[in-house]
């Protein structure tokens, strides 16, 4: 009887919260008479339990694998694709990641409950009725990376750990069904990685010098590791591929020239052969035949993705896909080759296929669910301008779907890394602000990958500097063209993002109305000393383009960087978010900014949010961190927001 008074107060509840909830309409001039579409609840953005992804055929082709959501639960879903059954199994909520093992009968899938990075292996046992889910690295305090599933050797899976020593990891060699781990590699402190054929041999391994000049590549001749190249800190070389000819490898590298390739690289004298380049841009990814070693598929990215399928055959039958501008990756292929599951991605969503290379049937499986709304999303459209030193920087703006496209509100979303770079896709969070009426601008600036070793290397020491100048430069030129409102700009970011957003509210506090830190260092010399210790081996990447803080040289300019020391300066609304598990920005990073803010007497909103590491992985942390975003944007840029979610009750329910 109580638990069922209780049950209906909660229903009770929810109806009163529901039907008290409302939107909060624009205020900013150039939307309030502007004709907006329809508001997509944040619930539609990240917590929509019809959305499935991560579709993967079984190597023998007899089964399809996906995830998705069960009694409002992750769950694994499995097809027979004779018999057209599919079961369900749960899996903890925050596995993403679906790997086959070679039996077609178990999975694998990675997960992270606490956000620390302690990431362990889930192995799906097909062959069992209930607990048919079970850890099979259940190390406490240890991070385990799936270094190789080969398809020769059917009884293993290669995995690195660093259970021995936390700074570097070994590599060993797991018999999935029994558990039995076998150490095949040690590593000396200076493996970044090691390169496993499909029969399960350690062929190359690769890493960074011990005096941390140079890296390396080294290839097991005769049982004996031989020196086959080595090359600067800014280069890069990453192998992708095992030819069945053993004196060479497969690699992306720039090695001699400014963008990256795909090229052929010899173990006799380490020469390279080109195989496929873009003269604009780094070649993103490449597809290898595990069977013949032939080139499938390259994707590239230098405004609008652009597709290269080298298998003539495949190329006709897929062009329907093509198209269009869409991004195309393989997402899975049978062990024949034969099956594929193909993924496109565009600027509204995502729609996966399964493909049939004998038929040429290409079988649609799903969709996104952001397509059920899509008249609801903004158009991405790339742009390029100079910086006022001359660079070209390339970027992308997300317009909202309004009639009059003058003066309106914007979101400046600086990517993280900052060695990472912004794509032309489906961004839910750029969606989202989109939809509340904001233009959002999305620029890679110097130092961002994908624009050749010249661009990265026009960052090193200007943290703070000229990075900021591009953001600059690119807000400018919006206002310039009358796209912006100059004084309803509101600057955002995660992580590198999260510190760009402190400079930018300290620096240049004029420039935005607002800011949102999420996950931002706000101290550069602690932030580097307390950095996992695995990273050790890219530490020095860090000292190159930011500061080794033990030299004092380096650290007063850190110092000067740092936006903890220059809080006095913040003029303007400013929303802090962290998490309380990450091991990468420190929650203390937060804590100091929030600390020297109030000393200060500046106010500042501060949310930390639980469970989480450096990134948002469960739906009801995505939810209230947008929710919690877009009431604070509406405050300061006039923007509309969706109100209190009735999803949000199920942030404490589940």
């Amino acid at each position: 009887m109580t638990v069922c008074k209780y049950v209906k107060c909660m229903a009770i509840s929810m109806i009163v919260l529901t039907m008290s909830a409302c939107s909060i309409k624009p205020t900013h001039t150039s939307l309030k008479n502007n004709e907006l579409p329809e508001l997509v609840p944040v619930r539609g953005f990240v917590a929509n339990i019809r959305t499935t992804f991560n579709y993967k055929i079984s190597p023998d082709g007899k089964k399809l694998a996906w995830v998705g959501t069960a009694n409002l639960q992750r769950a694994v879903f499995i097809k027979d694709m004779q018999k057209k059954t599919v079961r369900e199994i749960n899996v903890p909520p925050k596995s993403r990641e679906l790997y086959w093992a070679q039996d077609s009968m178990t999975l694998f899938s990675i997960y992270d409950k606490s956000g620390r990075e302690n990431r362990h292996i889930l192995k799906i046992d097909l062959r069992k009725e209930t607990d048919a889910v079970t850890d099979i690295t259940p190390w406490q305090g240890v991070k385990v990376s799936l270094a190789r599933i080969p398809v020769k050797d059917k009884k293993h899976i290669y995995i690195m750990t660093n259970e021995n020593d936390k700074s570097q990891f070994d590599l060993y060699r797991l018999d999935y069904k029994t558990g039995k781990k076998t150490l095949l590699e040690k590593n000396d402190g200076s493996v970044n990685r090691w390169l496993i054929d499909e029969h399960g041999l350690v062929r190359a391994r690769s890493g960074t010098n011990r005096d941390k000049k140079q890296h390396y590549l080294e290839a097991r001749i005769n049982k004996q590791w031989k020196t086959i190249a080595q090359w600067g800190l800014d280069t890069s070389v990453g192998i992708i591929g095992y030819p069945v000819d053993k004196s060479k490898l497969l690699a992306l590298s720039n090695r001699g020239r400014d963008k990256v390739a795909l090229v052929e690289l010899s173990l006799h004298d380490a020469s390279e052969k080109v195989l496929y380049q873009h003269d604009k841009v780094d070649v993103g990814a490449a597809l290898v035949s595990k069977l013949d070693q032939k080139l499938l598929v390259v994707n590239t990215m230098p405004d609008y993705p652009q597709v290269k399928i080298f298998d003539e055959a495949a190329s006709k039958q897929l062009q329907s896909l093509l198209n269009k501008k869409v991004r195309l990756f393989v997402s899975s292929l049978s062990e024949d080759e034969r099956l594929l599951t193909i993924g496109t991605a565009s600027d509204i969503g995502t729609k996966n296929y399964l493909y049939n290379r004998d038929t040429g049937e290409v079988r649609l499986l799903a969709k996104s669910d952001s397509m059920n709304f899509a008249d609801r999303l903004a158009s991405v459209k790339p742009f390029s301008i100079n910086s006022r030193d001359g660079l070209e920087l390339n970027g992308y703006l997300t317009m909202p779907s309004v009639k009059r496209q003058k003066n309106l509100p914007a979101v400046l979303l600086v990517h993280g890394g900052p060695w990472g770079r912004d794509v032309w896709s489906y961004n839910r969070f750029a969606q989202m602000l989109a939809n509340r009426g904001y233009v959002v601008i999305q620029v890679n600036f110097r130092g961002s990958r994908g624009y050749g070793k010249q661009f990265m290397q026009a960052a090193r020491g200007e943290f703070a500097g000229k990075m900021h100048d591009d953001l600059i430069d690119v807000v400018d030129w919006t206002i310039q063209e009358q796209i912006t409102d100059p004084e309803r700009i509101a600057i955002v970011g995660f992580s590198y993002g999260g510190y760009a957003t402190l400079v930018g509210m300290t620096q240049t506090p004029e420039k935005f109305a607002c800011g949102v830190d999420g996950l931002g260092p706000s101290e550069l010399a602690s932030l580097i000393r307390k950095f996992p210790p695995y990273w050790i081996n890219y530490l020095h990447h860090w000292h190159r383009y930011v500061g080794d803080p033990d030299k004092p040289e380096d650290l007063k300019k850190m110092q000067e960087k740092s936006p903890v020391y220059h809080a006095d300066k913040i003029t303007r609304p400013l929303l802090i978010l962290h998490t309380e598990n990450d091991v990468r920005v420190r929650k203390e990073q937060a804590d100091m900014m929030v600390a020297a803010m109030k000393k200060a007497n500046k106010p500042v909103d501060y949310i930390v949010y639980k469970g989480e590491g450096h990134g948002f992985r469960h739906w009801k942390t995505r939810l209230k961190l947008y929710r919690d975003t877009e009431d604070f944007l509406a405050k300061c840029l006039g923007g509309r927001s969706s109100g209190f979610d009735f999803y949000e009750l199920g942030t404490w329910m589940f």
